[in-house]
C-alpha cells in the first residue's frame, strides 16, 4: 500500500511541475518569439520601445504584451498572444488605446497599425 501511495504521489508532482513549466516559462517564450515575428513584420525598429511588459492572462490562456513607442508615447499598444487558437496555431492581435483608454478604430494615423486579425504564425525557434 505505501509503493501504491509513493508511486500516486509522485505522478501527480510529476504531473503538476510538467504542467507548471508548460504554463509559465513555455508560453512565455513562445509568446516573446510571436511578438518579435509580429512586429518585424511591422516595420517597427527594435529601439524604439519606450516600454515593454509581459503579463500573463490566465482566463484567456494567454499572454499580454504592453509596449509603449518612443515616436507615440501617449499611445499603449496592447498585443495579445493566444497559444495555440483552435486551428492549431499561434495568434497574435493588436489593439491601439489612447490616454482616455479608448481604443483607436482608424488605424490611419498610426505609425505601426495592426496586421490583420486572426494573425497566425509559427515563431522560429
Amino acid at each position: 500500500m505505501k509503493r501504491f501511495l509513493f508511486v500516486a504521489l509522485l505522478c501527480v508532482i510529476v504531473a503538476l511541475a510538467g504542467w507548471l513549466l508548460f504554463s509559465f516559462p513555455y508560453q512565455r517564450h513562445y509568446a516573446e518569439r510571436t511578438f518579435e515575428a509580429y512586429t518585424q513584420l511591422q516595420g517597427v525598429d527594435p529601439n524604439s520601445f519606450l516600454s515593454l511588459t509581459y503579463q500573463k492572462e490566465y482566463t484567456q490562456n494567454s499572454y499580454y504584451i504592453v509596449v509603449h513607442y518612443k515616436e507615440a508615447p501617449g499611445l499603449r499598444y496592447q498585443y495579445q498572444y493566444f497559444f495555440k487558437n483552435r486551428w492549431g496555431h499561434h495568434a497574435m492581435m493588436l489593439i491601439v488605446y489612447d490616454e482616455q483608454n479608448c481604443s483607436i478604430t482608424d488605424h490611419s494615423s498610426l505609425i505601426y497599425p495592426p496586421l490583420p486579425w486572426k494573425f497566425a504564425l509559427q515563431p522560429t525557434e
